[in-house]
């Protein structure tokens, strides 16, 4: 049961991620994006992440998401369309900003 949670949760998280990526292509995305200027926080460009089907996204994933939750200010977390391979991450939200 709890594997199968992990995965269906892994899978929701990436959903999400797919979305929010396409909106902020759509609305032409912004600038990097750090530690207090929110933005787009491209975790390809940034993070090293890869679409390359062996590379885990989990680590890339949580720096980014630790970085969005530092952000004082919105932040976008984006995924470049591609396939990922994606173990697992567990990500705790403790945002620094209240939008």
């Amino acid at each position: 049961m709890a594997i199968q949670f992990n995965f269906v949760s892994s899978m929701l998280i990436l959903l999400l991620l797919t979305i929010s990526s396409a909106k902020a292509q759509e609305a032409g995305g912004g600038g990097g994006g750090g530690g207090g200027g929110g933005g787009v926080i491209d975790v390809v460009a940034k993070f090293g992440a890869k679409a390359d089907e062996k590379t885990d996204l989990s680590k890339p994933l949580l720096d980014a998401w630790k970085e969005a939750c530092a952000s004082t200010s919105p932040a976008k977390i984006v995924v470049p369309k591609g396939i990922y391979f994606f173990k697992y991450s567990y990500l705790r939200w403790s945002l620094q900003g209240s939008y």
